[in-house]
């Protein structure tokens, strides 16, 4: 279940109906109840796959939620299963999801920098394996808004900057708009501080 989202002023994603986000987390747990008892009488792949779709889905929508730890959890449950069955691009995605939920947790410069080095590392991956290279913008994106928190917004332009490069060549515009949106805010909250 798809639902609509914002980002709040700490770059957050929020939730623009929190009553279709409730909705899709209790659909989701219902499917995840499901699968797990799917496989626990006949396990196969294809039951495998729909479990780490509904982990991913799940981790979405509880980082939304604000419940970071969980979706970390079952972002990485998810991660595991796609590297268990060698599918790369899968595994990458998950770990992007596991990266954002430790990323958004609010004041807490430790888990951004254990973010921000899993991102680097991700990054690394991307740029280095054509297959992962068509994520590289949401890696840099991701890895951008963490270092804004962690406060090295040079760094951090960087990466966004990069980031809406790569979008407007593919010719990505949502993404791009979004990926623009998060340099502006920065850049508009940067100006906005007090000068020593």
């Amino acid at each position: 279940m798809q639902v609509t989202t914002h980002l709040d002023s700490s770059l957050r994603e929020r939730a623009d109906d929190p009553g279709e986000l409730q909705e899709a987390l209790e659909s989701e747990a219902n499917d995840l109840r499901s699968v797990r008892e799917a496989l626990a009488e006949d396990p196969e792949e294809l039951d495998v796959t729909r479990l780490a779709r509904v982990l991913n889905r799940l981790a979405d929508h509880l980082r939304l939620d604000g419940r970071f730890e969980s979706a970390a959890e079952y972002a990485e449950q998810a991660r595991d299963i796609w590297h268990d069955m060698g599918r790369r691009r899968a595994e990458f995605l998950s770990e992007l999801r596991r990266i954002h939920a430790l990323g958004d947790r609010p004041e807490s410069p430790e888990a951004w920098r254990q973010a921000r080095q899993a991102c680097d590392t991700l990054v690394d991956r991307a740029k280095a394996d054509d297959k992962l290279g068509i994520y590289l913008d949401f890696g840099l994106e991701r890895r951008g808004i963490i270092t804004w928190r962690i406060g090295e917004t040079e760094s951090a332009l960087t990466d966004l900057r990069d980031a809406l490069e790569i979008r407007r060549t593919r010719e990505v515009v949502r993404l791009a708009d979004r990926t623009k949106e998060i340099i502006d805010h920065i850049e508009h909250t940067e100006s906005t501080l007090p000068t020593d």
